[in-house]
């Protein structure tokens, strides 16, 4: 494909992925938190709003991974799907910026992440990091 076609397909691609994002997202968040559902299942589940946001998210990636295995067997085109992911990318991207947070607490490479049970904090208030030796980094 052609440098400007690509480039013309992935802004029709992100105009169709802001539509279904405010379609469903009335739908699932309301319209004073664009993140209300993640919340909401958090607290309801004992956990983070980004854990909740990784298993919706995972959802989508494991239909990617069926496809990508030739098993895939949906009545949702696979194009649906990779659009919901864009979109779930972007509702992450949107949760770290409400935090304030720009990408730059993340742990270091090769820390693992626990998280404790105060799951009505903040999801990056509640998380506390702890150095162990990683066998694959050594």
């Amino acid at each position: 494909m052609e440098p400007q076609k690509f480039y013309d397909t992935i802004e029709e691609l992100i105009d169709e992925c802001l539509e279904i994002m405010k379609a469903k997202g009335l739908a699932y968040s309301g319209k004073s938190d664009s993140f209300a559902n993640f919340k909401r299942v958090a607290k309801n589940l004992s956990m983070s709003p980004y854990q909740v946001w990784y298993t919706y998210f995972a959802k989508h990636l494991d239909s990617l991974a069926s496809w990508i295995r030739e098993e895939y067997s949906d009545s949702e085109p696979i194009e649906s799907r990779i659009k919901d992911l864009i979109n779930y990318l972007f509702l992450l991207y949107g949760m770290i910026k409400e935090e304030g947070d720009e990408c730059c607490g993340c742990p270091e490479p090769g820390t693992f992440i626990d998280i404790d049970e105060r799951h009505d904090q903040s999801s990056r208030n509640f998380m506390r990091t702890k150095k162990k030796t990683d066998p694959i980094l050594r």
